[in-house]
């Protein structure tokens, strides 16, 4: 994995989302939105009286990935993909 993903890695489970590394990405990761308390930090159907999401995202988790240059993408309602920007 690059530098800016294990730093992002890191950063993220020190903030208690639900990450993993996922095989196919090719050295990226992935964070889990079926994960217990999963929806503290992302909902793939938004809630539209959560102020704190943006397209489904925690707003402190896209800042950390934005200041790395890296975004999260959804890949289906229980999975995240991190990529770089």
């Amino acid at each position: 994995m690059k530098t800016k993903f294990r730093n992002a890695f890191a950063a993220l489970q020190k903030m208690s989302v639900p990450v993993y590394q996922h095989p196919d990405d090719s050295g990226n990761f992935s964070i889990d939105a079926e994960a217990p308390d999963a929806e503290r930090w992302v909902d793939y159907y938004g809630n539209p009286y959560r102020e704190d999401l943006v397209f489904g995202v925690h707003l402190d988790l896209e800042r950390e990935l934005q200041k790395r240059g890296l975004f999260a993408e959804w890949v289906n309602p229980g999975r995240l993909a991190v990529y770089e920007a």
